[in-house]
């Protein structure tokens, strides 16, 4: 992704030029700690309660943007020759429509999901 043009020039290269460099002989380490960082983002996604969701939520998009960046380049955008904006993206988009829908607020009195209006109405909901 380096020498790619465009702001990249600018925001990206040097960036990635360095870490290319500190990272040139710990690929294997990193990776491994990469996986493991992730893993645990993703179980604790799908184990806490709703209310303990919003810190691993932002701990996501954190680790998304970063990924982004250092792995990713933002997938060539700042470039004018990109074809799409790969994962990282599309993560801190799904973290944040998740945080929206789980912040407990609803509007004009509807319960936030089908589950909530089963309850609220007395049937039995299906776990």
């Amino acid at each position: 992704m380096v020498g790619q043009g465009g702001l990249n020039t600018v925001l990206v290269d040097p960036v990635l030029q360095q870490v290319s460099n500190i990272t040139a002989n710990i690929e294997v380490p990193l990776n491994i700690a990469l996986n493991v960082v992730f893993l645990a983002l993703g179980i604790g996604l799908a184990v806490v309660k709703e209310e303990q969701l919003r810190p691993f939520l932002i701990a996501s998009i954190v680790a998304s943007v970063v990924f982004w960046y250092l792995s990713e380049a933002f997938g060539g955008i700042l470039t004018g020759m990109a074809t799409d904006f790969n994962s990282g993206l599309l993560v801190v988009i799904m973290a944040l429509a998740e945080g929206a829908s789980s912040t407990g607020s609803t509007r004009a009195g509807r319960p936030r999901s089908a589950r909530d209006a089963r309850v609220g109405d007395g049937a039995t909901s299906v776990v």
